[in-house]
């Protein structure tokens, strides 16, 4: 009898250290591919993870611009920032609310630009993406941010 009692708890020892070694692989294989969606910032760019916090209604006159009938600002909570390439004047720090335009707006670009080889779900308040923020420098502006491209989270 003790020498099953022995081989149990051998047992529940190795399903243990078995579940610790797979979940620990798993944890970091999830790490590893979150890492290698983060490619390093271009000159002039910020690469973020942002949270919409309002969308805003674009004012534009121009009625063959998409963004005269779709949104393409947003206000946009800096969740986290993961660096930031050279000539980069203006921070995108942690916690800071930046209003970022969205080059292909903030719709679905598969309804909207059905040709496009890639393709964004759209965003809307609340959304957390992955994005590298561009920064464009304008005479007595402090700048802007354009997102080109997202990674939804």
């Amino acid at each position: 009898m003790k020498m099953f009692h022995f081989i149990s708890e051998n047992t529940k020892q190795i399903c243990v250290i078995t579940i610790l070694f797979f979940s620990t692989c798993n944890s970091l294989h999830a790490q590893k591919h979150k890492q290698q969606n983060l490619a390093p910032s271009t000159p002039n760019t910020c690469r973020i993870e942002g949270k919409i916090i309002r969308v805003m209604k674009t004012h534009t006159n121009d009625t063959s611009s998409p963004c005269y009938k779709y949104p393409c600002h947003a206000k946009v909570k800096v969740l986290h920032n993961f660096g930031c390439g050279s000539s980069t004047s203006i921070a995108a720090n942690e916690g800071d609310t930046l209003e970022i335009y969205f080059a292909y707006t903030l719709y679905n670009t598969k309804k909207l630009f059905p040709a496009m080889k890639t393709h964004f779900p759209g965003l809307k308040k609340g959304d957390i993406f992955i994005a590298n923020a561009e920064q464009h420098l304008q005479s007595g502006v402090v700048g802007t941010f354009i997102v080109y491209g997202y990674q939804l989270q």
